[in-house]
C-alpha cells in the first residue's frame, strides 16, 4: 500500500501531509519546497509524486504552514487521510471510514476534487470518479449539500493509479496573489531587470536549505547578496526574519534598495554596502547563507568588465565570507555558465535570449564544495 511504503501509520505516528506546488517559475520551485520542508526541523520528506505533489510526514502543522507560506509556488496543504480503492465505485474502509465520518458530523457543504498529477485519467473517469465520491460522501451524512463555492469542507482525491488513490482533506490554500505587493512594479525604485518575488524566493530557500527561517532568538541568521540591484532577495530575507546585508557597485541601486527597504518597514534589519563585490569588506564566515543574481546581458551595468571575470571574483569573495556548511545560491546565464565550476541545479527559462540556471554550491572548510545535495 502506498502509505504502508513510507511506514506512517495512525494514530501513534506523525500524520501524514501532501503539499502542491504548481510549476509557476520551474523544476527549480519543486526542489525549492523539499528544502524548504526539510529546513523547517519539524517535518519528514516521504516523497514526491511527479515534480508537483510532496509527501511529508509531521506531528505539527505550526511552523510547516507558515514556513510554506515563503515558499515561491506552493498552492494547497493536503491532510492525507487514507487509501481508496477504485473501481466501479471507489471503495472506503476501516479507520479512514471512520475519519470521514468524524469529519462529516459538523459538515452542511462539501466538495470533491481530482488531483491526477500523472494524467492516469481521462475527463470523463475525472468526472465520474467525482461523482461517486460525492455519492459516497452523501451516504454517510443525511442532508450533506455539494457546493464548489465556500464548502466546509474540500475533498482531494490524489491519483495514484487507475486503480488506487488517496482521499485527502484541504487544510490550507495559499493566495497565489501574496506576493503581488512586493512584485518589482509597485515598489518605490525598480529596474527592467529586477528580480521578481517569485525568482528571489527560490534562490534563497535554496541557499537556506541548511538554516532555520528567522529563529527564537529573533534575527540571528544573517544573509548576504553580494549584487543587490533594486533589492528583491534582501526583502524576501528580511521577510523571514533575517539579518540582510546588501552590496552593489552602483550607487543608484544602493539607494533604490534602501528606499524599497524603507517603504516595507525593513529598514532596521537590512544594511546596505557600496563597494565592489569582487573586494567585500566582511570578515570571514560572517554570513550563514548568499543569495544573488550577478550582472548580465545588456541592461546590467558591468562599468566596462567582464561579466565572468565579476562573477569569478565575487563568487571568491562569498566563499569566504560564508559559514562552513552554508550555501550560495545564484541565476547565471549562458554566457555565465562556463565561469561556474558546479552543474545547475535547474533552470528557469525567462525568453528566446535567455535562460536562468540556478547554481547552489557548498562552503567547506576552504573552498566552495560541488552542488549541494537537494
Amino acid at each position: 500500500m502506498f502509505l504502508e511504503k513510507f511506514n506512517v501509520s495512525y494514530p501513534n505516528e506523525p500524520r501524514v501531509f501532501a503539499v502542491y506546488t504548481t510549476w509557476c517559475v520551474s523544476r527549480c520551485n519543486f526542489y525549492e519546497t523539499l528544502e524548504a520542508l526539510e529546513s523547517t526541523g519539524e517535518a519528514r520528506v516521504l516523497g514526491s509524486l511527479g515534480d508537483r505533489l510532496v509527501f511529508l510526514a509531521a506531528r505539527s502543522l505550526e511552523g510547516i504552514v507558515e514556513r510554506l507560506y515563503s515558499v515561491a509556488c506552493v498552492e494547497e496543504l493536503y491532510f492525507v487521510l487514507g487509501e481508496a480503492r477504485l473501481g466501479e465505485r471507489p471503495l472506503l474502509e476501516g479507520d479512514m471510514l471512520s475519519r470521514v465520518s468524524h469529519l462529516l458530523l459538523h459538515a452542511t457543504t462539501f466538495n470533491v476534487k481530482i488531483l491526477d498529477c500523472e494524467k492516469m485519467l481521462g475527463v470523463e473517469e475525472k468526472a465520474k470518479l467525482r461523482e461517486d465520491f460525492s455519492k459516497i460522501l452523501k451516504e454517510l451524512r443525511e442532508g450533506l449539500r455539494a457546493s464548489r463555492t465556500g464548502p466546509d469542507l474540500e475533498f482531494v482525491v490524489i491519483v495514484l493509479s487507475r486503480d488506487r488513490a488517496l482521499l485527502s482533506l484541504t487544510v490550507k490554500r495559499y493566495r497565489k496573489d501574496r506576493f503581488a505587493f512586493r512584485s518589482p512594479e509597485r515598489r518605490a525604485y525598480s529596474q527592467p531587470s529586477a528580480l521578481t518575488p517569485w525568482l528571489s524566493l527560490t534562490i534563497l530557500n535554496l541557499a537556506l536549505a541548511t538554516q532555520p527561517a528567522g529563529g527564537e532568538g529573533g534575527f540571528d541568521v544573517a544573509f548576504l547578496d553580494p549584487f543587490c540591484g533594486t533589492g528583491g532577495v534582501l526583502i524576501e530575507a528580511a521577510l523571514q526574519g533575517m539579518y540582510s546585508v546588501g552590496v552593489d557597485v552602483n550607487y543608484r541601486q544602493v539607494r533604490g534598495s534602501k528606499k524599497n527597504l524603507s517603504v516595507l518597514g525593513l529598514r532596521a534589519v537590512a544594511d546596505l554596502v557600496l563597494c565592489d563585490s569582487t573586494k567585500l569588506p566582511f570578515r570571514a564566515e560572517a554570513f550563514n547563507a548568499a543569495a544573488f543574481d550577478p550582472p548580465y546581458g545588456r541592461l546590467a551595468p558591468t562599468h566596462g568588465r567582464d561579466p565572468g571575470e565579476i562573477l569569478r571574483g565575487a563568487l571568491r569573495n562569498v566563499v569566504e565570507s560564508v559559514k562552513p556548511r552554508g550555501r550560495i545560491a545564484f541565476f547565471a546565464s549562458d554566457m555565465l555558465l562556463q565561469n561556474v565550476d558546479a552543474p545547475a541545479l535547474c533552470d528557469v527559462y525567462e525568453h528566446s535570449s535567455l535562460t536562468r540556471h540556478v547554481i547552489v554550491v557548498r562552503r567547506t572548510n576552504h573552498a566552495a564544495g560541488g552542488p549541494a545535495g537537494t
